[in-house]
């Protein structure tokens, strides 16, 4: 029981002293706050399942009805407050989360590289960073999401502290920071596809970060013909000239 305690009491120290030194701050969730996104996880399955998403959601009966009444556009406040009680009262346990905040705190040397990377490019556009990036951990949803109004990434683990999709976080965590900082000059301007920003991403992660995340992976749905416009770093320096290029030749 000691040992646990030290053990507990040195994982709170290392994070907080993260917080308190560098550009990242990483969050565990309330129940409260677990519930809100597991319902807008519920009411948005019709275009995670159209777009070929995998969701993690907590496993119950309830919540399988739910989501046939999320699909028939069947949803009520009622609905809300019964998960909230499901949450609050059987599914919410905060040690669930502090295996996966630990992993985080460990590639934090490697998200500060690819932060450092970013702010060295000298671009020709406006590729919004922040001062500090909140990284909010879930144990549900399809594996990572950002708001680039807050810089916050959410982030999927598991109680045992894995990640989705990859052994280290920092492969999602760096992708969530580039949608970040291409959302309002690039995605929003040229009225970009999901498919379209997903493979700008990913091939402006491999170019930039490739010797940092060996193991990152272009997902399959990604529009590919975006593939020959972004083939190397000065692409990305001249971003909105080469989505431009792009988007005159596949009308």
């Amino acid at each position: 029981m000691k040992q646990l305690f030290f053990s507990l009491l040195l994982l709170f120290i290392s994070i907080n002293s993260y917080s308190q030194i560098d550009n990242l701050e990483i969050q565990i969730p309330s129940a409260e706050s677990e519930c809100e996104y597991v319902w807008q996880n519920i009411k948005d399955i019709k275009f995670f399942e159209a777009n070929g998403y995998s969701l993690s959601l907590p496993r119950h009966e309830f919540i399988d009805n739910l989501l046939e009444k999320s699909r028939n556009n069947s949803l009520s406040t009622h609905d809300f407050d019964s998960l909230k009680a499901l949450m609050s009262q059987t599914v919410y346990q905060r040690n669930n989360y502090l295996k996966g905040q630990q992993i985080i705190v460990e590639t934090i040397p490697t998200i500060q590289k690819a932060i450092a990377i970013l702010s060295e490019i000298q671009l020709k556009w406006n590729f919004v960073q922040f001062p500090k990036y909140q990284i909010a951990l879930t144990l549900y949803g399809p594996g990572g999401s950002y708001d680039p109004d807050l810089g916050r990434i959410l982030l999927q683990t598991t109680t045992n502290g894995s990640f989705k999709g990859y052994n280290s976080p920092a492969n999602t965590i760096i992708h969530e920071i580039v949608h970040i900082g291409i959302e309002s000059s690039i995605i929003k301007k040229y009225n970009l596809s999901h498919t379209q920003k997903e493979r700008i991403v990913d091939k402006t992660v491999q170019i930039l970060f490739g010797d940092l995340l060996s193991d990152y992976k272009l997902q399959g749905f990604g529009d590919s013909r975006i593939d020959k416009y972004l083939k190397s770093k000065d692409d990305f320096i001249n971003l909105p000239s080469i989505i431009e290029a792009f988007l005159a030749e596949n009308k």
